[in-house]
């Protein structure tokens, strides 16, 4: 799992190092004469989730139960078609909490793919968008105890460490608001609000042990993304 977030971080830095040559700076093409316009953001987003099925489980082995509100850094691209919008994006977590010698680790990647439609138009420019999204989240829960140690002269001594993985498939409704500027005829500043609901409710595995009465994760969680479209 570690190394699919590797790979998902390295693709979106690519992705966005990328946009800085985007098309020599025509970010307009043509399908069915009409034009297509596609447009890059960055940004930052808070999720508020259900709390972890595994909390429990953290507490009462002692460590520290995963917080409610992780914080990413989004980026993507927007695909308009008339008053549709289309958008594709990446966002990246990273949480830690430590309580003494013991602490959790939470590394996460989510996918999304997104569909809006204007809805309502405001005299100055700024519109509502409403729609629908689809997004992949895949984490990487680390928990340990520093009080322990790595003796390397003896090989089995490898402290205490787990490593568990899971991955969800969120759908859900979503609803933006964006700041449209007519002098300069662009959108300034998006902000996004997305319900998603867990239909997978995977449970958690490990690349590096079988794990036993695994528990399943079945929350679901609120996005709210500011983007920045550049």
């Amino acid at each position: 799992m570690k190394n699919t977030i590797k790979t998902l971080t390295i693709v979106i830095l690519t992705f966005f190092a990328s946009s800085s040559v985007k098309a020599q700076g025509d970010d307009k093409f043509e399908l069915n004469n009409k034009s297509l316009d596609l447009t890059f953001y960055a940004g930052i987003e808070v999720n508020y989730t259900d709390a972890l099925d595994i909390n429990p489980f953290l507490s009462e082995s002692g460590v520290p139960t995963v917080r409610r509100f992780p914080v990413g850094f989004a980026f993507g691209f927007t695909s308009d078609f008339n008053k549709n919008r289309i958008d594709l994006d990446f966002s990246v977590y990273n949480q830690e909490r430590e309580s003494g010698a013991v602490g959790h680790k939470l590394m996460g990647g989510n996918i999304g793919l997104r569909y809006l439609r204007q809805v309502y138009n405001f005299d100055g420019g700024d519109f509502i968008t409403l729609g629908a999204s689809a997004s992949y989240f895949m984490s990487e829960l680390e928990f340990f105890d520093k009080s322990e140690s790595i003796d390397l002269g003896d090989p089995g001594s490898f402290g205490d460490l787990a490593k568990l993985d899971n991955n969800q498939l969120y759908l859900g409704p979503t609803a933006g608001y964006s700041f449209y500027s007519q002098n300069k005829e662009k959108e300034l500043v998006r902000l996004q609000l997305t319900y998603e609901i867990n239909v997978t409710e995977s449970d958690w595995s490990s690349d590096y042990a079988e794990v036993k009465n695994s528990i399943n994760e079945s929350g679901n969680r609120l996005r709210l993304q500011l983007l920045f479209p550049f």
